[in-house]
Order: structure tokens, then C-alpha cells, then sequence
């Protein structure tokens, strides 16, 4: 008997609790990041990584509303 396929919906689930591990890691990166001494080249990196990270939140967010 073929299984059924995942819904929406365990999707949704899956994609909301990865970006919660995101939003968890970037947290504790960001709380690290005061601690230590970072060259200005780390601190843009760190930059472009944390905007890159929640530009994809959003756009996940956006697409799960619309659908």
C-alpha cells in the first residue's frame, strides 16, 4: 500500500521549526558576537549572513500566508 503523501500542512510545521532553529542560532551567534573580538571583514560577514537569514524568514512566512 503507497503512503500518503505529506500535507501541507506537516510541511508548514516543518518549515516553522526550522526557521525557529534559525532565528534560535542567530540569537545565540548575536549574543556570542558581543563577547568576542571580531575583525571588521567577521562583523560584515556576520551582517550579511543575519540579513540574508531573515530576508528567507520572510519570505518563507509570505509564501506559507498566501497559500
Amino acid at each position: 500500500m503507497p503512503s500518503k503523501p505529506p500535507s501541507k500542512a506537516k510541511l508548514r510545521q516543518v518549515l516553522e521549526a526550522e526557521l525557529a532553529r534559525l532565528r534560535g542560532a542567530l540569537e545565540a551567534a548575536d549574543g556570542l558576537r558581543d563577547k568576542v573580538n571580531l575583525t571588521e571583514e567577521e562583523e560584515a560577514l556576520f551582517a550579511q549572513i543575519k540579513a540574508q537569514a531573515e530576508r528567507l524568514e520572510r519570505e518563507v512566512k509570505e509564501a506559507m500566508a498566501d497559500h
